[in-house]
């Protein structure tokens, strides 16, 4: 029996706990123990409860830094996630070590946790990435641009990036650790699977032999959309509140004629409880969003990588309201071959509420996705556990 330790720490949305404890069952399946640190484990016990799994707290960077305007790069990212400051990164790696050192693991897993991998490049043991690749940046390539679809000087993304990268070697002095040469090279690894497929991967042309493994199926016991009897088109929604133009999409799907179904992570306001209907009922509880697809027309979220890969491979289109910048690319993209729209944050109520009706009165989206689902159908029957758990037992 081996140790396995799954860690996390950047990113947000519930994709990460359930690639966590998807991964943690089949580890523990085989006779592995398993902890797995989490950056967030307030929701933990929704995909954890019951389990035999060891659950820690990963460290992360607390202080709320002012973003830049733009984010072109990995190391503008971890600038404003401690790696600006040498004293506040050089802790975080202790605490790290720390954690590695106790836990004693006879392999690791990182789900986009570059200061953990850090922290561990001196460690003798496997270390696997299982990530969106997204923020999965191939090593040994510097300055590799997150966002090219605005510009900005070549020159001022290389002084940003090599700033990061002179933090992170003072910080792998103290600690002894091999330095890098871009922050690319946080990425070494002895084995990698990506948790999406070829489309949304920014960095395919430069991967060499990648792994795409999908995200990992939902067999959690959530319920699935009751759609009802109605006709018309089926809309299925997953948003979040306090998110840029939500509330305006929102009121566009409540007026429009459509049945909508969904997922609203957060307490229900009252104007959006207002809004319930047979016609448009959202829940505040999760659901099996996989299984409601099956029922769906369109698809209307933030346009996370897990559901936009979710969707496509059911053949269903998406409109975005990304908030972030990996799903800004991911809605890009989807306008890009035809599969949905999205706003960002320039757009306005109006601009809003336009975009959304034609996206829900345009069929051609659907034909697209549909086409696209049968393309891709071998991304959708990949094991995700299966693969990945044969991967890491070979290192072993």
């Amino acid at each position: 029996m081996s140790h396995i330790l799954l860690i996390w720490e950047l990113g947000e949305d519930l994709g990460h706990l359930a690639r966590l404890s998807k991964q943690a069952e089949a580890f523990m399946g085989r006779g592995h123990k398993v902890t797995v640190a989490a950056k967030d484990l307030s929701r933990a016990n929704v995909f954890f409860r019951g389990s035999r799994v060891r659950l820690v707290q990963s460290p992360i960077w607390l202080p709320r830094l002012k973003r830049p305007r733009l984010t072109k790069t990995l190391a503008d990212i971890l600038a404003y996630k401690g790696y600006g400051d040498v004293e506040g990164l050089s802790a975080l790696v202790k605490a790290w070590r720390t954690l590695l050192a106790d836990a004693k693991p006879d392999l690791v897993i990182f789900d986009y946790a570059p200061t953990a991998l850090l922290a561990s490049r001196d460690l003798a043991i496997p270390r696997v990435i299982v990530s969106n690749s997204y923020s999965f940046p191939v090593p040994g390539i510097p300055v590799q641009d997150l966002c090219p679809w605005v510009k900005a000087p070549l020159e001022a993304m290389q002084r940003n990036e090599q700033r990061v990268v002179d933090n992170v070697n003072q910080v792998a002095k103290r600690e002894s650790l091999p330095g890098i040469h871009c922050i690319a090279d946080l990425y070494e690894h002895d084995a990698a699977f990506n948790a999406d497929i070829p489309t949304f991967d920014i960095f395919a042309a430069e991967r060499s032999a990648p792994v795409y493994v999908g995200p990992p199926a939902n067999r959690m016991s959530f319920p699935v959309c009751d759609w009802g009897p109605g006709g018309g088109k089926r809309v299925l929604v997953y948003l979040k509140p306090a998110r840029q133009h939500v509330d305006a999409a929102l009121k566009t799907l409540a007026e429009s004629d459509v049945i909508v179904r969904g997922y609203y992570a957060g307490k229900m306001t009252p104007e959006l409880r207002s809004l319930q209907s047979p016609s448009f009922q959202l829940s505040d509880s999760p659901l099996d969003m996989a299984a409601s697809l099956e029922g769906a027309d369109k698809v209307v979220a933030h346009a996370g990588i897990g559901t936009v890969c979710d969707s496509l491979l059911a053949g269903k289109p998406l409109f975005g309201l990304p908030t972030q910048i990996e799903q800004t690319f991911n809605s890009h993209k989807l306008a890009e071959l035809g599969m949905g729209n999205w706003v960002g944050r320039d757009d306005d109520e109006h601009s809003v509420a336009t975009k959304l009706s034609a996206f829900l009165a345009n069929a051609e989206p659907e034909r697209k996705a549909r086409t696209f689902a049968q393309l891709n159908a071998d991304y959708a029957n990949v094991d995700f556990e299966a693969t990945i758990l044969e991967g890491c037992e070979k290192l072993l």
